[in-house]
């Protein structure tokens, strides 16, 4: 569930940052390819790019837009988008998975361990029954 709310919240941080960018970008009017038109046309594209490059692996096309086309300033706007989304949402997205699969080591413990003590008791419950006959067999051979 938690893991859920983060990813909401990586769409919503890309529905924020594509609006800005390609409001920016349009206001610029630096669409000039259709590999350009592509990525930055609408605020979709725009959020699909941002999303890449979250994971780092559309980078590049920023780098080129900026150096080319835009003013250096936009870039901190980039640098701004990916400390909150790469840096921040995925470390939240990880944290929280490593939460859960620890919750999971530990009760994978406890159950491995809860199996033991009842293995240990049915081998003693074993153990017990068998004394029991060997006295009644005893017993039974010495006259008592």
């Amino acid at each position: 569930r938690t893991l859920f709310w983060v990813c909401l919240l990586f769409v919503i941080v890309c529905y924020i940052f594509s609006i800005l960018l390609q409001q920016l970008i349009t206001d610029y009017s630096v669409l000039e390819t259709p590999r350009d038109k592509l990525l930055w046309g609408n605020v979709g594209r725009s959020m699909v790019t941002l999303a890449q490059i979250a994971s780092y692996s559309g980078i590049d096309e920023v780098q080129r837009l900026v150096d080319v086309h835009l003013s250096p300033w936009v870039l901190l706007l980039f640098l701004g988008f990916l400390c909150i989304s790469s840096l921040g949402l995925f470390n939240l997205a990880v944290g929280v998975l490593m939460t859960y699969a620890l919750k999971t080591e530990t009760n994978h413990s406890q159950f491995e361990s809860s199996i033991l003590r009842l293995l240990e008791h049915k081998t003693l419950h074993e153990l017990r029954s068998a004394l029991i006959k060997e006295c009644h067999v005893t017993l039974g051979e010495s006259g008592f």
